[in-house]
C-alpha cells in the first residue's frame, strides 16, 4: 500500500463544473430550469453574471445534462487569439476540413459539422468579454457578423449559440449587436448564491464526499460566508477545499492508504470558526503559494547561475509574471504558447513583458504556478484559473498604482516647491516596499533624495536655528501658511482620487470636498479638481437625495417585464426575491400596497391604475409549464380585485410577444380596455411546438365573451372604439380585419394580401400591400397612396396624414412625404419618433470617431430642430413622445437628460445592467440602481449634477447636507482617520 500525506481534495477549487460533474454540482436547480426554457425557445442566449457566480459551470454541466446525446453537440469556444480563429480552430478539432478562418467558411464549417452530428449544434462563447476587452474593432466587426450570418442562414436553423459574459461587459455587448436589439431579448442573469442555495450546496457534498457535521456547523459555517455580501463559487470551493485539507491533516496524522478511497471527516463548529473569514481565503492562498513558489524559484536559480533577471528578488518576478497575466480591465490574459523540441515558444499575441524574459526562466514560473493551482495550461494558452485570481492581481495593480501615483504628485509638488529640493524620509520609507517596481528615472530621484537628506541630518541644527530666528520676525508664519496651502491642494487630490468612497457618512464626505474644493485658491487648480468634485455628487447615497421617491425593490438583476411603473407615476410593481414570482405593489411613496404570488408576469393597464397579473400556470408539464391560462387585474386605486378571469382551453401570450411593443402602445399582444369598457384579451391556443392558433376575445362588462380570429397582435384606434386583428388565410396570404367591437360577427372592412396593418392618430388606417403604402378611412375609402415602397415591415402615420416612416428587416428607416412621394432613407439610428412635432430623434454616426455620439431632432423634411453630442458611445436611449425628453445612457453608465430641444437638463450616474425610463406621461423619470428604485418629478429646471453652481446651491438648501458641520475640526480628523497636518 502506498501511503499519501494528503490526498487529492474532492472540492473542485477553482476549476469550472464539466458534464460529468452532475452529481456533484448543487443548488443552481431553478437556474438550469430556467436556462433550458429559453435554450429551447431561442437561437441565441446570452448568460451573464458577476465574476464567480458559476456561468461557465451552469453551462457545461447543468445545461449539458438537460440534454439527450441524440438531441445536442456542444461546440465550445474561447477567443485565445483571434474569435474567428478559434472558431474555425474547433471546427477542426472535430474532423471538419477549412479552407479559411472567414464567415463563409465557418458558415459552411458548421454546416459540415451539422450534417455529420445529425443532431442540433450549440455554439457555447465561453467568457465572451475577451473579445470586447481584447479584440479590436475588425476583430469585433467579424464576430457580429459571424453571429448575425448563424441566426440568418437556412441551412443553420438547428445551430444554436449560447454566450456566457461577465455582467459588468454586457453594456459593451449591447453596443455591439445594437444594430439587432432584440437579439439579446433571450438572457439569463445569474445572481450570486442565496443563503438557502449555500446551504444547499454543503449539505449535499457532505454524503458525497463522505463528510459529517456537528449541529449547527452548516449554520455557522454560512454566517462565516455570509460575512461578505457576495458568496461567489470560486471563494465557496476553495473555503470548502481548504477546510478538507485542514479537517484531513487533523484526523489523519499520519497518513492514509490511497486504496481506501474518500476518507471519512467530521467538521466541528470549532474548526469553521477557526478557518477565518470568507474574503481571505482567497487571498490567504495566494500569499500562500507564492511565498512557496518563491523558496523554488531560489533553489532553481541557485542551481542555474546562468539565467539571471533584473529583479531585486523573486516575489517581484512573480508579482510582474502574474500582473501581465491580468488584462487592464482586471480580467484573465491568455498567453499564447507553444512548445518543439526546443521548449515553449511564445505567440506573436504575447505582450513584450514575456518576451523580455529568459524563455527557460519564463518556462520554469509558469510550471511552478500551474503546479500550485494558480495558472491553468490549456493546449495553445496559459491563464490564470480563475478570473477571482485575477482580480486580486488586479486590486494589487491598482493599489500599486495608487501609491505610484501618490509618490508621482508628491515628486511633483516637491519640484515645484521653491523650499524643497527632495523627498523626506518618511516619504521614502512610506514607499520603500513598491521602489522595486518603479521605473529607473523615478528609483534615480529616491536615490538621490536619500543622499540629500542624509546631507540635511548633518546641518539640521543649522536649519533649526534659521527657523527660530524666522519664526521671531514673523517670517516662519509665512512660510507655515504656503506650506499649508500646497498640504491643502496635495490633500484635496489625494481625497477626491481614494478618499471619498471610505466615509460612511457621505453627507460628511460631500461637505469636507466642498470645504477643500472652496478652500482652493488657484483656478487652474480648481479646474482640474472640477470633475473629481462632481463626480462625488453621482454616489449613489448622495444622488438619491434627489429623488422624489426611493424604493427598496428588494429585487436584483430584473428584467423588462419584472418591473413596470403606472402611466401617471403613482404605482410601482416589481418582482422581489429569488423565485422570479412573486411580485410586490407600491404607492409612489414607496409605501406597500400588496404582495402577489405565483405571478408570471405583470404590466399596467394602459392608461389606468389597474395592474394585469398572469397566474403561473399550476400544469408543470414540458409545453404547459410557460403558459398562463387565468389572469387577475387589480385595482391599484381603491385596493381590491377588479376582474379574475379563467380561460378555457386558452392561453395568453408571454412576456416574449411584449418585445415587439416598441412600435406602437395601441398596436400589441397586451390586454387593454376600450371606451365602451370592453375588455380585448389576445390569446392562442397552445400545440405542437407551441403554434400560434390566435383569438381575441372581447369581454363585456357584463361578463359576455366574444371571439375574434387573429393570429397577430391587435391593434385599437386612438379613441378606443375600433379594433384591427390580422391572420394568414389558406394560401398564406395576410387579411387584415377591422371590427366595431359591438358587432363582431362581421368585419366593417378586410383587406387581403396586405402584410402590415395599424391605425393612424387621427383614427384612418394605414396598411402595406405589395409595393405600396395604403391609407384609407375606416371603411376602405382611399385617401392616398405612396408607390415604390420595397422592403418594408412596419409602417406608422403622423397626425397630419402628411409623412410616413417604414421600417424594413434591418431595422433601416425610410421617410416619405404623401405629397412628393419622394422618400428620404437615413444611415443614422432611428431613436424616437415625435408624430405630433414632425420630427425625428437621430442618433447621428460620426464615421470619424465612433466613440463619439451626437444627437439631432430633425424635421420629417430634414430641417435641424436642435443637437446635443456626447464624448461616449451610447448604450440606451429613451425618448417620451408626451413631452419630447429624451433618456441617453452613454458607454461610461452616465444617464443624461434632455430636454425637447436637446439642451441638458441633468446627468445621473448608473452601472451597468440598471435600467431607466419615463412614466409615460412623461411627469416623472426613475432609474433602477442595485435594487434601489429612484424616482424623479421631470421639472422644467433639474438639478444637473454636473454644474457647479446648481450643485452648490442644491448643497445648501438640501436639509440633510446643510446642517451639517463643514468645517474639518480636530474631532473630525480623528473619527475619520484623516491627515489632521493638511486639513488644520
Amino acid at each position: 500500500m502506498i501511503k499519501q500525506e494528503t490526498p487529492p481534495s474532492p472540492f473542485k477549487f477553482l476549476d469550472a463544473y464539466l458534464k460529468e460533474d452532475k452529481d456533484e454540482f448543487f443548488g443552481r436547480k431553478a437556474e438550469i430550469n430556467e436556462l433550458y426554457r429559453l435554450v429551447s425557445r431561442h437561437r441565441f442566449v446570452v448568460v451573464y453574471g458577476k465574476i464567480g457566480t458559476g456561468k461557465t459551470s451552469l453551462v457545461r454541466c447543468g445545461l449539458a445534462n438537460c440534454f439527450e446525446e441524440t438531441d445536442w453537440f456542444a461546440l465550445y469556444v474561447r477567443r485565445g487569439n483571434n474569435f474567428l480563429e478559434a472558431m474555425a480552430r474547433s471546427l477542426v478539432a472535430c474532423g471538419i476540413r477549412m479552407e479559411s478562418e472567414s464567415v463563409k467558411a465557418i458558415e459552411k464549417g458548421l454546416i459540415a459539422l451539422i450534417k455529420q452530428k445529425l443532431r442540433p449544434v450549440y455554439i457555447i462563447f465561453d467568457q465572451f468579454e475577451e473579445l470586447l476587452i481584447l479584440g479590436d474593432d475588425q476583430e469585433k466587426k467579424d464576430a457580429y457578423r459571424l453571429i448575425r450570418s448563424i441566426l440568418s442562414n437556412e441551412k443553420l436553423a438547428s445551430c444554436n449559440q449560447i454566450v456566457t459574459i461577465r455582467e459588468e461587459y454586457f453594456g459593451s455587448l449591447e453596443l455591439l449587436v445594437k444594430d439587432t436589439p432584440r437579439l439579446l431579448d433571450a438572457r439569463l442573469p445569474l445572481r450570486p448564491m442565496d443563503r438557502k442555495q449555500v446551504m444547499e450546496v454543503i449539505r449535499q457534498s457532505g454524503p458525497k464526499y463522505n463528510i459529517t457535521f456537528e449541529d449547527n456547523a452548516i449554520e455557522r459555517m454560512v454566517d462565516i460566508l455570509q460575512d461578505q455580501s457576495d458568496i461567489s463559487l470560486p471563494y465557496l470551493q476553495v473555503y470548502m477545499d481548504q477546510l478538507w485539507r485542514r479537517d484531513f491533516e487533523r484526523t489523519y496524522p499520519k497518513g492514509l492508504s490511497t486504496d481506501m478511497g474518500l476518507p471519512y471527516l467530521h467538521w466541528e463548529v470549532k474548526e469553521i470558526e477557526e478557518s477565518g473569514a470568507l474574503k481571505d481565503v482567497l487571498q490567504r492562498f495566494l500569499h500562500e503559494q507564492l511565498e512557496l513558489i518563491g523558496k523554488e524559484l531560489d533553489l532553481f536559480l541557485v542551481v542555474r547561475p546562468d539565467i539571471t533577471h533584473p529583479f531585486s528578488n523573486t516575489q517581484d518576478l512573480l508579482d510582474e509574471i502574474l500582473d501581465a497575466l491580468v488584462t487592464a480591465e482586471g480580467t484573465k490574459y491568455p498567453l499564447e504558447v507553444s512548445s518543439d523540441m526546443k521548449g515553449m515558444k511564445l505567440g506573436d499575441s504575447a505582450t513584450q513583458v514575456f518576451k523580455d524574459f529568459e524563455p527557460r526562466l519564463l518556462e520554469e514560473v509558469l510550471s511552478l504556478l500551474e503546479s500550485h493551482r494558480i495558472v491553468r495550461k490549456e493546449i495553445r494558452y496559459v491563464e490564470l484559473a480563475h478570473d477571482k485570481i485575477a482580480e486580486l492581481i488586479y486590486q494589487k495593480r491598482t493599489q500599486l498604482i495608487g501609491e505610484q501615483n501618490d509618490l508621482k504628485v508628491i515628486i511633483d509638488q516637491v519640484q515645484k516647491d521653491e523650499n524643497r529640493s527632495y523627498l523626506s524620509n518618511n516619504d521614502i520609507n512610506r514607499f520603500e516596499k513598491i521602489i522595486g517596481r518603479l521605473d529607473h528615472e523615478t528609483r534615480g530621484f529616491i536615490e538621490l533624495s536619500k543622499k540629500a537628506n542624509r546631507r540635511f541630518k548633518i546641518w539640521k541644527w543649522v536649519f533649526a536655528v534659521v527657523v527660530v530666528f524666522l519664526l521671531l520676525f514673523g517670517a516662519g508664519l509665512w512660510q507655515y501658511g504656503i506650506l499649508r496651502k500646497g498640504y491643502r491642494k496635495l490633500y484635496a487630490e489625494a481625497f477626491y482620487g481614494s478618499r471619498f468612497d471610505k466615509f460612511p457618512n457621505k453627507a460628511l464626505a460631500i461637505n469636507i470636498a466642498k470645504y477643500l474644493y472652496d478652500k482652493q485658491e488657484n483656478e487652474e487648480n480648481k479646474k482640474e479638481l472640477l470633475p473629481s468634485y462632481l463626480k462625488l455628487f453621482r454616489n449613489p447615497s448622495v444622488q438619491s437625495m434627489l429623488s422624489t421617491s426611493l424604493i427598496n425593490i428588494k429585487g436584483d438583476g430584473l428584467r423588462s417585464f419584472e418591473f413596470d411603473i403606472s402611466d401617471e407615476g403613482g404605482y410601482i410593481s416589481s418582482r422581489i426575491g429569488e423565485s422570479g414570482y412573486r411580485f410586490q405593489l407600491w404607492n409612489n411613496k414607496g409605501d406597500s400596497v400588496t404582495t402577489f404570488d405565483r405571478i408570471k408576469y405583470m404590466y399596467f393597464i394602459q392608461g389606468t391604475d389597474l395592474l394585469f397579473l398572469a397566474n403561473r400556470n399550476r400544469d408543470s408539464t414540458s409545453l404547459l409549464a410557460e403558459q398562463s391560462n387565468s389572469f387577475v387585474i387589480y385595482d391599484c386605486k381603491h385596493k381590491k380585485v377588479h376582474l379574475e378571469m379563467k380561460l378555457d382551453n386558452r392561453y395568453l401570450y408571454t412576456y416574449d410577444n411584449f418585445l415587439e411593443d416598441d412600435w406602437s402602445r395601441d398596436d400589441s399582444y397586451r390586454v387593454r380596455y376600450l371606451s365602451d369598457g370592453k375588455l380585448i384579451v389576445p390569446t392562442r391556443k397552445v400545440g405542437d411546438g407551441l403554434s400560434r392558433q390566435g383569438e381575441v376575445l372581447i369581454v363585456s362588462p357584463n361578463g359576455k365573451t366574444e371571439r375574434v380570429n387573429g393570429h397577430f397582435s391587435v391593434s385599437n384606434s386612438t379613441d378606443r372604439k375600433w379594433i384591427m386583428t390580422g391572420r394568414s388565410e389558406a394560401n398564406s396570404k395576410g387579411l387584415i380585419e377591422i371590427y366595431n367591437p359591438s358587432n363582431v360577427k362581421k368585419p366593417i372592412f378586410s383587406i387581403s394580401n396586405a402584410s402590415f396593418g395599424d391605425f393612424t392618430p387621427n383614427n384612418s388606417a394605414v396598411y402595406l400591400k405589395g409595393n405600396e403604402i395604403l391609407l384609407t378611412k375606416l371603411n376602405g375609402v382611399p385617401i392616398n397612396v405612396v408607390p415604390n415602397v420595397s422592403g418594408a415591415v412596419r409602417v406608422k402615420v403622423d397626425e397630419r396624414a402628411r409623412y410616413a416612416i417604414t421600417e424594413n428587416a434591418n431595422h433601416i428607416f425610410t421617410m416619405y412625404d404623401f405629397l412628393t412621394k419622394k422618400p428620404r432613407i437615413t444611415e443614422d439610428k432611428l431613436e424616437g419618433v415625435d408624430f405630433a412635432r414632425t420630427r425625428v430623434l437621430l442618433n447621428k454616426v460620426l464615421k470619424n470617431n465612433k466613440e463619439k455620439s451626437q444627437f439631432r431632432f430633425e424635421g420629417f423634411d430634414g430641417k435641424l430642430f436642435g443637437s446635443f453630442g456626447l464624448d461616449s458611445a451610447i448604450v440606451k436611449t429613451v425618448f417620451n413622445p408626451a413631452t419630447g425628453d429624451v433618456l441617453v445612457m452613454d458607454k461610461a453608465f452616465r444617464l443624461w437628460l434632455l430636454n425637447g430641444d436637446l439642451k441638458l437638463k441633468a446627468v445621473y450616474q448608473l452601472t451597468p445592467n440598471d435600467f431607466f425610463g419615463f412614466t409615460a406621461n412623461g411627469k416623472y423619470i426613475y432609474y433602477v440602481r442595485d435594487t434601489m428604485l429612484n424616482i424623479l418629478e421631470n421639472k422644467q429646471n433639474m438639478v444637473n449634477l454636473s454644474d457647479v453652481k446648481q450643485t452648490g446651491d442644491w448643497l445648501l438648501e438640501k436639509e440633510k447636507l446643510k446642517n451639517m458641520n463643514i468645517e474639518v475640526t480636530p474631532e473630525i480628523v480623528k473619527k475619520y482617520d484623516l491627515p489632521g497636518k493638511w486639513l488644520l
